[in-house]
């Protein structure tokens, strides 16, 4: 179950721009959400979003 939530979350990622980092293990999961217009530091990672504590896909341009 873990694994398939975990592979959803992948394919979701690719089309939603406000998705960082997807990471877990099992059902224990974690999807970071990053700020779109952020500029990203030297690692890649852009900054967090706190203000989509109330995730919704269209909210980040996923369909």
């Amino acid at each position: 179950m873990g694994e398939r939530l975990l592979t959803h979350l992948h394919r979701i990622r690719q089309s939603a721009p406000c998705l960082g980092e997807v990471r877990g293990r099992g059902l224990m999961t974690g999807a970071e959400i990053v700020e779109v217009s952020g500029v990203a530091d030297h690692l890649g990672a852009r900054p967090a979003a706190s203000r989509r504590a109330a995730f919704k896909p269209s909210a980040c341009g996923a369909a």
